[in-house]
């Protein structure tokens, strides 16, 4: 169902991403709401409702579409290099972190605290983004070892999954530190506003 409402808002989601991005670049992603982003827009709350935007999660999976998307494009992108496994690994994780630095609002989302308590639909999209990254990681490793290009008895899958543990735990420092600026930028902000 959310992919047809993503593809039905796709003339619109390129400015309501845009906007949500700027929203958690900005001030965090508990400051995204539909309110926020209708205000941003200069449009009515209402009109947001008539582009499937009725709760605050609507944004959050319109945002994990977008980078499950993403994340197929580089996978494609990749994979259409035809290189080796070894050369392929390096060029999906170098992609990746390259995704996050340019779209940092993908890390808000992803480590958000409150993550497992939001809406069916999100959990799916996450889960879906899991299994993709774990899937062609584990495919990717296979044929390495099938090309003897990974020597290594563990289990592929076991693999995959501690490979992206270990990128996951760079990430978390990486939204530490953007957590962080966005703090200070907030601090500051109110500074400016008491001396006024």
């Amino acid at each position: 169902m959310f992919t047809f409402i993503y593809n039905v808002m796709k003339t619109n989601n390129t400015q309501i991403l845009g906007i949500a991005a700027g929203i958690i670049k900005d001030s965090g992603l508990a400051a995204l709401s539909i309110q926020k982003l209708a205000e941003k827009l200069g449009v009515n709350r209402k009109e947001l409702d008539s582009h499937f935007l009725e709760e605050d999660n609507d944004i959050i999976l319109i945002i994990l579409l977008a980078f499950e998307n993403d994340l197929i494009l580089l996978i494609r992108k990749i994979k259409n290099r035809h290189t080796t496994p070894e050369a392929e690994l390096k060029l999906f994780f170098k992609g990746l972190y390259s995704l996050f630095l340019q779209k940092t609002h993908y890390l808000s989302i992803l480590f958000d605290k409150n993550l497992r308590q939001r809406n069916n639909e999100i959990k799916k999209a996450i889960r879906r983004i899991k299994s993709l990254s774990v899937k062609y990681l584990t495919d990717l490793i296979e044929e390495g070892k099938d090309t003897n290009t990974f020597k290594t008895p563990l289990s592929s899958r076991f693999l995959a999954h501690s490979i992206l543990a270990s990128f996951r735990s760079i990430m978390n420092d990486e939204q530490r530190m953007n957590e962080m600026i966005i703090e200070l930028k907030n601090i500051e902000n109110q500074n400016i506003k008491n001396e006024v």
